[in-house]
């Protein structure tokens, strides 16, 4: 990062900023964190900039990071994406594959080199925020820019901003993240007069997207980080109080301020169980897990056409594997929950809960190659490698600073 040195004497300050390489490449990390946020509106005047964005960042890494640490799990992820693209070759429809195949890559390489910076805490705190004020602004920009979805569907409310709309869905799980991040800030008592405004802005947006995914990742999301976030392992009394009187505000708020059609598709539990056609879709691929291979799976996308289904699965889970089997789905999950686990065991609970909103929305979504999945994940082996890096005491220094009075 800048760091400033001021070395007094008797008749003036010199001020020497150093730009070393973390510093540039948390600048760059931190701006893709805020694009992925409005990537979808932003291509109505840029186009599919993003890509090209995500390209020169991997390229930057690898030149003004001259020492990448390669750990464990990044051997993990090449194992998995090797094996995914393997599994091209015995899938009968290639159609899931040819179509993700850029976005999986890219996302793969942006896990690894990132999570191969070490970046220190001050950074994994500063991206945090963004995240923080990125779903903050969503949510303003929602409240001023929203219309039905599509034009027409006046039961799910978006964002139309330069022409282009995101699916509700998606947009609930940005929105949410701002909510989650709130809620941590307020029991750590920090911001907690903005962190309050995020939270009735954010949640009037997430309840006015229809999204019923986005109320049951927000809901449990809320209860673990209220129940977890302190260091002491007991559960505080005063915890379950404002964890009770939020659930009491927020229906209260609920029922004044959204409009009935809304209200009655979030809460109307009796529609929740066919999903909007998910079960049929979800038994139709899992009936091709079961008649395939079970440890090495289907094929990628084998899925995508089976039986004149040809759609999505609308669980990534499912997806995985009926792509990859077992075998893949525990080299890409593996990782995952054991960084988790001892985030967690620590009681640094924030990254498992963002990681946890979004695995959750993937219960009801295709995520594998949406941002909100990716960041989510990054962000985790990020405080997992602080955390490694302060049990052996690692002290990090890079080459080739750039230094300029």
């Amino acid at each position: 990062m800048i760091e400033t040195i001021i070395r007094e004497n008797p008749i003036s300050y010199k001020r020497t900023f150093v730009i070393n390489g973390e510093f540039i490449v948390s600048l760059l990390f931190g701006f893709f964190l805020f694009l992925s946020f409005f990537e979808v509106y932003l291509q109505g005047i840029f186009g599919v900039f993003t890509r090209y964005y995500l390209f020169i960042f991997l390229v930057v890494i690898v030149i003004c990071i001259p020492r990448l640490r390669l750990r464990w799990y990044h051997l993990v992820y090449l194992a998995w994406f090797a094996y995914k693209i393997i599994s091209a070759l015995w899938t009968p429809n290639l159609y899931i594959a040819r179509l993700h195949l850029v976005s999986h890559a890219g996302m793969t390489l942006l896990l690894i080199l990132t999570t191969s910076v070490n970046f220190k805490k001050r950074t994994s705190d500063l991206f945090v925020q963004i995240l923080w004020l990125s779903s903050f602004l969503t949510g303003i920009l929602f409240v001023f820019l929203k219309r039905p979805y599509h034009g027409v569907n006046i039961n799910r409310q978006v964002i139309y901003l330069f022409g282009m709309e995101m699916d509700p869905n998606n947009l609930a799980a940005f929105l949410v993240i701002g909510i989650i991040i709130s809620v941590y800030y307020i029991i750590k008592r920090r911001l907690r007069l903005l962190s309050i405004l995020v939270i009735i802005v954010n949640i009037y947006s997430t309840f006015l997207t229809g999204s019923r995914g986005g109320l049951v990742a927000l809901v449990l999301s809320t209860v673990i980080l209220i129940l977890f976030s302190t260091k002491s392992k007991i559960i505080r009394p005063i915890n379950i109080i404002l964890l009770m009187a939020l659930l009491v505000i927020a229906f209260i708020y609920l029922r004044r301020f959204i409009p009935e059609s809304i209200y009655n598709r979030l809460f109307n539990f009796d529609s929740y169980e066919g999903g909007s056609g998910r079960v049929d879709i979800w038994i139709n691929a899992l009936s091709l897990f079961g008649e395939n291979s079970l440890f090495w799976g289907a094929g990628w996308g084998a899925y995508f056409g089976y039986q004149g289904f040809e759609v999505v699965v609308h669980n990534t889970f499912i997806s995985m594997l009926v792509d990859v089997g077992i075998f893949g789905f525990v080299l890409f999950f593996g990782p995952i929950v054991v960084a988790s686990f001892i985030l967690f065991k620590r009681r640094n609970v924030l990254p498992v809960v963002l990681l946890f909103n979004s695995f959750v929305l993937s219960l009801f979504l295709d995520t594998i190659n949406k941002r909100f999945f990716w960041i989510p994940i990054i962000m985790l082996f990020i405080d997992y490698n602080l955390l490694s890096s302060s049990e052996v005491g690692e002290e990090v220094t890079y080459k080739g600073e750039l230094i300029y009075d």
